[in-house]
């Protein structure tokens, strides 16, 4: 049997993307009938994996294998470990797919071919590390999986070497969702600097017959934009497992994608705008409904404006405001451009993106 290995510096269960990812791609290995086994952290009793089945919506079983550590923020010693771990126990004619910098140098140095997914910029000890892998490894045995175009000139990579994969969706998971929609608004993801929490909280005071649902950490929400808790047309949800979006996603007519021309992601000043594939996106256009989203050029080869979705100008709160209200107050239900979005969806499933990642290692 195919054998495909996944090594990423995760501890599950998790509310972030990364673990998401991370698992959606064991699933569609394992749909691919691949043999396939996950490495990751663990913090405290072993996992159930039943239940980390439901959370994520998985389809499929697969073997996780994992290493102790308590830690959120992994230290250079924890990866050390991870990559020695997996390394050991990988066979050279697996399939192999890395997150983890230090276990895909590891592994090119045993002349175990591998691939490094990077979804970022690199800093810090990291980037210093990751410039100068050649010094430890023969580059045959690594390639790269880059979720953007942008991260070739950043990392200084080779095309020949890289393959460009966005983020993707599971679009059975949307398929038998069957909800009563209702003519108002959702958000659902992080709420970290420049997610657009500022442009929800301008179209809630503008607009206070229009009711906006939020699913995302409120913890993440700065001083200058808590004023959008006490909203009476504003509700916060918190964060929710995976599975539960299809549905909630279903209820709502509008679907908000508010980012900015600065994005941030969890790590210190980890800028994103220039790199990002959004999950939320290829989850927002499954639903088939209509989407309100920022106009802006990192996902451009995706949403249409007109086309599968409506774009405004991200900073533009007039743009913004017109457009809500456009839709809002409309009896137009925009079918083609709800067919449009389903159709974009089924360019960016997870077994598609599976399969092109067995093409390209086959180079």
């Amino acid at each position: 049997m195919k054998k495909f290995d996944y090594v990423a510096e995760i501890n599950l269960p998790s509310h972030s993307a990364y673990p998401l990812h991370v698992l959606k791609m064991c699933d569609a290995f394992a749909e691919l009938n691949y043999k396939v086994t996950l490495y990751i952290f663990y913090k405290d009793n072993k996992l159930n994996f039943n239940k980390i089945k439901k959370i994520y919506n998985l389809k499929n079983s697969f073997e996780i294998k994992s290493i102790f550590s308590k830690k959120k923020n992994y230290s250079f010693l924890d990866r050390l470990k991870l990559a020695s771990f997996s390394s050991k126990k990988i066979d050279t004619k697996s399939l192999i797919v890395s997150r983890s910098i230090i276990t895909s140098i590891f592994l090119a140095f045993h002349k175990k071919k591998n691939s490094l997914e990077i979804h970022h910029q690199l800093q810090g000890l990291t980037n210093l590390i990751f410039k100068l892998r050649n010094f430890f490894t023969n580059k045959k045995y690594l390639n790269f999986i880059l979720i953007h175009k942008n991260l070739i000139k950043k990392l200084n990579v080779k095309y020949n070497r890289s393959i460009i994969l966005d983020d993707a969706v599971d679009i059975n998971d949307f398929k038998k969702i069957r909800s009563k929609e209702t003519n108002q608004c959702v958000y659902t993801g992080s709420l970290l600097k420049g997610k657009g929490i500022e442009i929800i909280k301008k179209l809630a005071n503008l607009n206070p017959k229009i009711k906006f649902n939020i699913y995302g950490d409120i913890n993440d929400i700065s001083s200058d934009n808590s004023v959008i808790l006490k909203k009476s047309n504003v509700l916060f949800n918190n964060h929710v497992n995976y599975f539960q979006i299809p549905k909630i996603l279903s209820k709502h007519r509008i679907l908000l994608m508010p980012y900015q021309k600065k994005v941030y992601g969890i790590g210190k000043n980890l800028e994103l705008s220039q790199f990002m594939s959004p999950m939320k996106m290829f989850d927002y256009l499954a639903s088939g409904k209509i989407i309100l989203a920022s106009k802006l050029k990192v996902y451009e080869h995706v949403l249409r404006n007109n086309k599968n979705s409506f774009l405004v100008d991200s900073d533009n709160i007039d743009q913004w405001n017109y457009m809500l209200r456009k839709i809002f107050y409309s009896k137009n239900q925009y079918k083609d451009i709800r067919n449009n979005a389903l159709k974009t969806a089924t360019k960016y499933t997870w077994v598609k993106r599976a399969q092109k990642i067995i093409r390209f290692n086959k180079i």
